[in-house]
């Protein structure tokens, strides 16, 4: 199946170690739309301390995809907060919503917008899915052949642990970043012919006002404020994540406020370049930029704006053929392909960034680059094929040369800075090596609930299950970078 349509697409982005991204933004205030939590009564130390101010939360995701698969569509039935003490969980929201994990690549988008969050500490984040259904497509996006269901370990209830636990001040704001490796969270097991098991590997960090944020994608239509709102600000109403569909599909309130950053770049209709005052008020649009705290709300900053239906904005994912000349290049489907192509123009002003939100310029675009243009795609012309105006570019910026190598078995000795493992594949032994900056994150499996939390060495024990990912030295041991152990506590 060939990527280089306007649908979704196989080609992989290689993934780091942190592949799928959510994050919580909780702050005061709230922009000038979203859903309401109604919120219960401060549950013990963890549910606001009693202090009785409250906060306000944005949910967004990320994803960097797996192969063999073109749609990953997850289905969520809630979202909690659990205090320290774990008792009554704090509803965020219990409407349910899907959405596609391959749809995003470096991008992120916003999910839920809940205002009323009572301030305190907590320590736990809980998802409760419903279903994981992975799709493979023909080259007309259509389904081809049966989706897979994935199995849901714990009946679907994920909790999520960060580094110790987290405050929302009365008034304050803070981002939680959830990380879901999606190439290590869904295991081909041989329970059954083509079956797969969801083994959720999650990271949790706390984000200061100084870490990066991802890009995301809204759509909706721009509602134009009164000076001295309008010079640098607009309302977007109707908004909705950008890749949204069916149950997924749904309104991120009635308006939310759009501050325009001082680099923003708006292109019309044809993808021109066109300056903040020819947009017109109701103009549908496709805004980037970031999830952002300011003045106690939960913000959105524009970095780029195409006043364009979401029909009409394409995002196709290749191949940088041959280094961008006079900022164009041919998209193709894999680094050796030889076929035609689509002829990309970046326009002037184009956003171009990398996964983690860095912004960059053209002299990434080089051969064999994986990257995702988005833009308005022109129909084919004679012999001279289809042709696309980029105003983003989601770039995959993964050293080409780097390699990571991962081994997964069973512990069978552990030693100062050392562990042997009996590697799962029936290959043989493997040693992994294990040092102060190494990562250990702990998968504990019960019959309840998934729980994800951070480790450390005292967690690694003759018997356990682990991954590792790191470099090899000379020896043929496994550097560790990261440590995942895998506990299943079923019959605890």
């Amino acid at each position: 199946m060939s990527s280089l349509r306007p649908t979704l697409a196989i080609r992989t982005f290689r993934a780091p170690i942190l592949a799928l991204m959510l994050s919580l933004l909780m702050a005061c205030g709230g922009g000038s739309g979203g859903g309401t939590v109604t919120a219960p009564p401060p549950v013990g130390d963890g549910g606001g301390n009693g202090s009785g101010g409250t906060g306000s939360l944005g949910l967004t995701i990320g994803d960097n995809p797996i192969e063999d698969f073109d749609e990953i569509l997850v289905t969520v039935l809630s979202v909690s907060l659990l205090g320290n003490d774990n008792d009554e969980p704090l509803l965020l929201t219990e409407e349910t919503f899907t959405f596609d994990l391959l749809a995003l690549d470096a991008a992120t988008e916003l999910l839920v917008a809940a205002d009323g969050v009572p301030a305190g500490d907590y320590s736990k984040i809980r998802l409760q899915l419903e279903s994981i259904e992975l799709r493979r497509l023909d080259e007309d996006g259509e389904l081809d052949g049966e989706p897979v269901q994935a199995t849901l370990v714990a009946n679907g209830k994920l909790d999520l642990n960060p580094r110790g636990q987290f405050t929302i001040q009365d008034g304050g704001a803070l981002i939680v970043q959830l990380d879901i490796d999606a190439g290590r969270s869904f295991l081909a097991v041989q329970a059954g012919p083509g079956q797969i098991r969801f083994r959720p590997q999650v990271f949790v960090d706390i984000l200061g006002d100084g870490d990066l944020r991802r890009i995301t994608f809204l759509t909706g239509n721009v509602a134009l404020l009164a000076p001295p709102e309008g010079d640098t600000s607009f309302d977007l109403c109707d908004a909705r994540a950008l890749t949204g569909r069916g149950a997924g599909d749904r309104r991120l309130g009635e308006c939310r406020l759009v501050d325009v950053a001082e680099q923003a770049q708006f292109f019309g209709q044809e993808a021109e370049p066109i300056e903040f005052a020819a947009v017109d008020d109701q103009s549908p649009a496709i805004v980037a930029g970031r999830v952002v705290a300011t003045d106690g709300r939960i913000g959105f900053e524009a970095l780029m704006v195409q006043l364009s239906d979401r029909s009409d904005f394409k995002r196709i994912r290749g191949v940088v053929a041959e280094d961008a000349v006079d900022s164009a290049f041919r998209l193709v489907d894999s680094a050796d392909s030889e076929e035609t192509g689509i002829a990309v123009t970046v326009q002037p002003g184009a956003l171009l960034f990398d996964q983690d939100g860095e912004i960059l310029d053209a002299a990434v675009l080089q051969a064999g680059t994986p990257v995702r243009v988005m833009g308005r795609l022109l129909p084919a012309e004679g012999e001279g094929g289809a042709s696309l105006l980029a105003t983003a570019i989601a770039v995959d910026t993964t050293d080409l040369d780097e390699t990571v190598a991962q081994v997964a078995g069973e512990i069978t000795a552990i030693m100062p800075g050392r562990i042997d493992l009996a590697l799962n594949d029936g290959g043989g032994d493997a040693c992994v090596i294990v040092e102060s900056g190494t990562e250990i994150t702990v998968l504990e499996i019960g019959e309840d609930a998934v729980e994800s939390r951070p480790g450390s060495t005292e967690d690694l024990n003759v018997g356990l299950q682990i991954e590792a990912l790191g470099s090899t030295d000379d020896e043929g041991c496994i550097v560790a970078a990261e440590v995942v152990v895998e506990i299943d506590a079923t019959d605890a």
